[in-house]
């Protein structure tokens, strides 16, 4: 089968979770040995991955006007006869093709208060893309049951177009060599800090993190945490920090490397994952590689993507995160949790991710092979390759 992945206009490292599922996705799929022909579309001014043996990748500069773009971009879906698209993140461009789509989240309709997916258009641009891409998608993608149940209640989607497929945990940090230097740069002793590593969006729950070390120092227990990020709510942050009296203990360290966040993750007391959003999340997959206790927020999606292998704190309670962070200092976890969620971590590679996403994009090949496209594409390419103009995959 032929099938075309839509890459769009990768993003910026400082972008964290999205650029982080990106690169790993395109690692796992180049070394992925498959029957199927691929072509990777992606929007970029100068070509920037070499073609594998079942790969190739066209590039489409993104300069051009949009009509031109949409119409070099359909062309080359006709020119290569695709027959299936795969949207591998939850970026979404329309396309007259048999289609597998990935949902990230739909928490815009779970919580639409938050700004970040409410203001300057922002709740009805979502509702207009899912409501569009969810209904015409042959299957549909997503990380855990708890995400499946929300598009089946918030769309008109049948229940069995849907597979589940849990977040992978990012294939790099199994080989990052990590750089132990961010201890001495920022002043901070191993097993005396508490580490969550998110940019500053509303949803991420910095203030609960932020009240909750205001209580341990009611009770007397001056804990250090370190917040990596940047984003809109930083300032919003800063100010309840000095407000509470907190300069002291809390350290912004901005955006920082890969390998910086590991040896945080190695180094650290407790991973504090507070987000409100799911139904997954990287990070906690991260910790829990680490065997860094990991201390996240009891929404419903994080309760199965990881069960026994964390804690769990009452998501708006900033007594009960502040009760579970003392309990780890007091008592530390056990080294049966620490390999339960190590084990659950190396399950959950890229790898295998890519492998079971491929799977499910197989499933249409039944439903595609009833019909041929492009007859007069067909026939121009035969007489093309006749006279050597192209190659084998219609380069």
């Amino acid at each position: 089968m032929r099938i075309g992945i839509y890459g769009g206009s990768f993003q910026r490292a400082e972008v964290g979770g999205g650029h982080t599922f990106e690169m790993n996705f395109l690692e796992s799929l180049k070394k992925l040995d498959t029957e199927h022909d691929i072509f990777f579309f992606y929007f970029s001014k100068k070509r920037i991955f070499e073609d594998t043996e079942h790969i190739t990748f066209v590039n489409i500069p993104p300069s051009m006007r949009f009509k031109m773009r949409d119409r070099l971009f359909k062309f080359w879906l006709y020119w290569y006869d695709i027959q299936v698209m795969y949207y591998y993140t939850s970026s979404y461009y329309n396309v007259d093709l048999p289609q597998v789509t990935t949902v990230w989240d739909l928490n815009h309709n779970d919580i639409p208060a938050y700004p970040e997916v409410s203001r300057r258009g922002g709740f009805d641009a979502r509702q207009s893309v899912h409501n569009y891409k969810l209904p015409r998608a042959t299957r549909i993608i997503i990380g855990n049951n708890v995400g499946k149940h929300d598009i089946c209640t918030y769309y008109p989607v049948d229940e069995r177009k849907v597979r589940t497929i849990p977040m992978f945990t990012p294939q790099d940090v199994f080989s990052l060599k990590s750089d132990e230097g961010i201890l001495e740069k920022f002043n901070l002793e191993k097993g005396k800090f508490i580490y969550y590593p998110a940019h500053f969006w509303a949803h991420k729950n910095h203030i609960r993190i932020v009240k909750a070390l205001k209580e341990l120092k009611n009770r007397g227990i001056e804990l250090t945490c370190v917040f990596s990020g940047v984003g809109t709510r930083l300032n919003f942050v800063k100010r309840k920090v000095k407000e509470f009296g907190l300069e002291n203990q809390v350290k912004f360290v901005g955006f920082i490397s890969r390998e910086e966040v590991s040896a945080l993750y190695k180094n650290a007391l407790a991973l504090t994952y507070a987000s409100v959003f799911g139904p997954d999340n990287i990070p906690p997959l991260e910790g829990l590689y680490f065997e860094c206790p990991t201390i996240v927020s009891g929404i419903d999606g994080h309760r199965e993507q990881l069960g026994d292998t964390v804690i769990y704190f009452d998501t708006f309670d900033h007594i009960d995160l502040a009760n579970k962070i003392q309990d780890v200092m007091n008592n530390g976890i056990s080294q049966e949790k620490k390999e339960a969620g190590k084990n659950l971590a190396i399950e959950r590679s890229s790898d295998n991710y890519v492998k079971q996403a491929l799977d499910v994009v197989a499933e249409l090949e039944p439903i595609v092979e009833c019909w041929e496209y492009n007859d007069v594409f067909k026939k121009f390419k035969t007489y093309a390759k006749e006279r050597g103009w192209i190659g084998r995959k219609g380069k």
